[in-house]
C-alpha cells in the first residue's frame, strides 16, 4: 500500500476597520492558508541516478510533499472624493510563505514536488475610479510586488533574495469608456484598455536549467459599438497592436521541445447581442 497523506490545522483571520469620515475607511487584516499535500510520482533512479546523487530530498518519505502555509498581513483604505466622482481603493501588504511546494524537474525527464525554502512578499495596489463628466468612466490601477526567497536553498542552486518565479515586479492597467446620445433612439459607446505585464522568470535562479526569462508586455484593447433599444451592435479590436508577449516559457525536455505560450493575437470581430 502507498504512502496516504493527510492534513490538518486551522485558517485564522482578524479584520477591523475604522471610518474616517462618512466617505473613507481604512482597515488591517490577518489571515493564515494552506495548500493541501499530495504524492509524487516516483521517479525511475536507473533513469535518473545520476542526478538524484547531486542533492537531498527532503522528509522522511521523498514520494510524500507537505502542505505550504501563507500569512497575510495587510493594511489599506477605501473610499470616495469630490462627492463621489472619484473612488480610490489602495494597500500595502506582506506575504510569509513557509514549507514552499516546490516543483523540481530533472533532466532526465521526471520530477517531483517538495517542501524547500520559505519566501517573502511586501507590495503596495492602487486602483482609482473616476466620472469626470456624465458618461464617462476612467479607471487605473496598478501593484508594485517585491517577491523573494527569505533563505538560501541550496537544492535550487537559489540564494536568499532571488525573485520568486512567474511574479512580476510591476503590473498596470487603464481603461476609458465614454457612453453618449448618437440620436433620440441611439446611444453609442467607445471603449479602450491598457494592460501592462511585467517581466518575469520561470525559476528563482538563472544557475537553474529551466530557468527562462519572460519579457514585459502591453495589450491594447478596444471597442465600440451602439444601442438601439435591446439590441447592441460591437466591433472589437482585442490586442490591437499584436504583441507577442509569453505567458509561459517552457524549456525543452526529453520529451517535449522548448516551447512558449503567448497572448492571444490580434484578434478583430463584431458583436451583435440582444437583451430580454
Amino acid at each position: 500500500m502507498g504512502p496516504e497523506p493527510k492534513e490538518d490545522g486551522y485558517n485564522p483571520k482578524v479584520n477591523v476597520s475604522y471610518d474616517l469620515t462618512d466617505d473613507f475607511l481604512v482597515y488591517a487584516q490577518a489571515a493564515r492558508g494552506f495548500r493541501y499535500g499530495g504524492i509524487n510520482t516516483p521517479v525511475p533512479k536507473d533513469v535518473c541516478a545520476a542526478e538524484l546523487a547531486d542533492f537531498q530530498r527532503t522528509g522522511t518519505d521523498p514520494n510524500v510533499f507537505s502542505a505550504d502555509k501563507l500569512w497575510n498581513y495587510e493594511v489599506g483604505g477605501k473610499g470616495t472624493l469630490a462627492d463621489g466622482r472619484i473612488r480610490v481603493n489602495g494597500s500595502y501588504f506582506h506575504l510569509v510563505w513557509d514549507d514552499m511546494q516546490t516543483a523540481r524537474r530533472l533532466d532526465c525527464g521526471f520530477g517531483f514536488r517538495e517542501n524547500v525554502g520559505g519566501a517573502v512578499s511586501d507590495g503596495v495596489e492602487l486602483e482609482v475610479v473616476a466620472h469626470p463628466i456624465d458618461g464617462l468612466t476612467l479607471t487605473a490601477g496598478g501593484s508594485y510586488i517585491n517577491s523573494r526567497l527569505s533563505r538560501d536553498v541550496v537544492n535550487l542552486k537559489a540564494k536568499k533574495g532571488d525573485k520568486a518565479p512567474f511574479v512580476p515586479e510591476k503590473t498596470f492597467n487603464a481603461s476609458a469608456e465614454y457612453n453618449f446620445p448618437l440620436t433620440g433612439t441611439i446611444d453609442a459607446f467607445v471603449y479602450g484598455n491598457v494592460q501592462y505585464m511585467g517581466e518575469r522568470a520561470t525559476e528563482f535562479s538563472p544557475s537553474q536549467a529551466a530557468y527562462r526569462k519572460m519579457d514585459a508586455y502591453t495589450l491594447v484593447n478596444l471597442r465600440a459599438g451602439v444601442n438601439y433599444g435591446n439590441v447592441e451592435y460591437s466591433v472589437y479590436a482585442n490586442n490591437a497592436f499584436d504583441d507577442r508577449g509569453v505567458i509561459r516559457a517552457m524549456p525543452a525536455s526529453p520529451f517535449d521541445p522548448e516551447a512558449r505560450i503567448r497572448v492571444t493575437p490580434r484578434t478583430i470581430g463584431a458583436n451583435v447581442r440582444m437583451t430580454f
